[in-house]
């Protein structure tokens, strides 16, 4: 799984000045702000960490989506809407990786606190997943590119993505079914992952046949 459709291609500095990408990044650390705030105040310190972390994970999961699916989506549906919404595929990574930046912090919080027990699993999993979200995020940008090839480039982002969609994946797989909450939560984010795959699949396909056919009227 590659984050974009245009694997061999660099990011352009036009698309990304083009991007919307500080409003994306503060509008998900706003809303987050807000989940965590309204989780404390509903829920009381003692678990409003946790409930934090969880829902702020969720909406981190969403942008996830948003950003491995609009440019195929784009692709599929040429439309101006669909093309205008592509332009933001990397606000949505940065989004992305605030977001789920911000759970991380929200599970590190009580532990720095003191008012939870120090679990040595929850520091390996917020520097395991603190690790990975910076290889993401250098791998687009123009400094780090510069500084090795397109092909390290590619499979740092491949690992990355991939990475992450089998971690969400995974998640949800092993609380279906176990969850006391019904909220549905765990088989729309199972339903929303999967659909990523078909509509990038789709998109793939449909490249490719245009390409064949481009390649017919040349010839």
């Amino acid at each position: 799984m590659t984050s974009t459709d245009g694997a061999d291609d660099l990011p352009a500095a036009s698309q990304a000045e083009a991007a919307h990408v500080r409003p994306l990044v503060l509008f998900a650390f706003v809303f987050c702000a807000m989940l965590a705030v309204g989780a404390l105040i509903v829920t009381g310190a003692a678990d409003g960490w946790r409930v934090a972390a969880e829902l702020i994970s969720r909406f981190s999961v969403v942008i996830f989506a948003a950003w491995l699916g609009v440019e195929p989506l784009a692709g599929i549906f040429p439309g101006k809407f669909m093309r205008a919404a592509a332009r933001e595929h990397d606000g949505l990574l940065f989004a992305f990786v605030s977001a789920f930046a911000m759970s991380l912090v929200c599970v590190l919080v009580p532990v720095a606190l003191g008012t939870t027990q120090f679990a040595i699993s929850a520091i390996f999993y917020c520097g395991l997943n603190g690790a990975v979200l910076a290889v993401l995020l250098l791998s687009f940008r123009p400094a780090a590119v510069g500084r090795m090839s397109a092909r390290t480039w590619r499979a740092l982002q491949r690992v990355a993505t991939a990475y992450y969609w089998l971690a969400f994946t995974m998640w949800d797989l092993g609380r279906l079914g176990t969850s006391g909450r019904l909220d549905g939560w765990y088989e729309f984010s199972l339903f929303l992952l999967t659909g990523v795959v078909l509509v990038r699949l789709a998109g793939w396909f449909v490249a490719r046949q245009r390409g064949r056919q481009l390649a017919v009227k040349v010839a």
